[in-house]
């Protein structure tokens, strides 16, 4: 029972993620202070001497660069973790049907063995039943 628990805490965490709860905010704000850098560069670069601006100007391109490689990761990230969350939840959707089987499987193999007739075919035919079931 306990490893339901934890599917359905990984689960919860997951999907909380998968919505973007966890990192949009974070990514929105840290854009809005990306766009401030950048305008603050550009009119430093406008306002500096040639060399220097073109020395802004690469540093400001170096780390749109590095914003898009986040943005990659992230991405990247989120689709890993809702191809993680569909696997959990087939892995969940398995395990109930494994625990329906199982039960009926029990309640098979806890039945007492009735006998139409005491003769050897009657006794291998249970037997072989039995056998069957504890094996499937």
């Amino acid at each position: 029972m306990g490893g339901c628990l934890h599917i359905t805490l990984l689960c919860t965490a997951l999907y909380c993620t998968e919505e973007g709860l966890d990192y949009q905010e974070e990514i929105t704000l840290v854009e809005d202070n990306k766009q401030q850098l950048h305008q603050l560069g550009e009119r430093l670069a406008r306002a500096s001497h040639h060399s220097k601006a073109r020395e802004i100007e690469h540093k400001l391109a170096k780390v749109d660069e590095r914003w898009q490689h986040l943005l990659d990761l992230i991405g990247a990230r989120v689709k890993k973790l809702r191809e993680t969350l569909v696997a959990v939840q087939q892995l969940d959707k398995n395990m109930s049907s494994l625990r329906s089987w199982l039960a009926h499987i029990e309640t098979e193999l806890s039945r007492p063995i009735a006998y139409d007739s005491c003769d050897f075919q009657e006794i291998q035919r249970k037997l072989d039943l039995q056998q069957n079931l504890s094996h499937s």
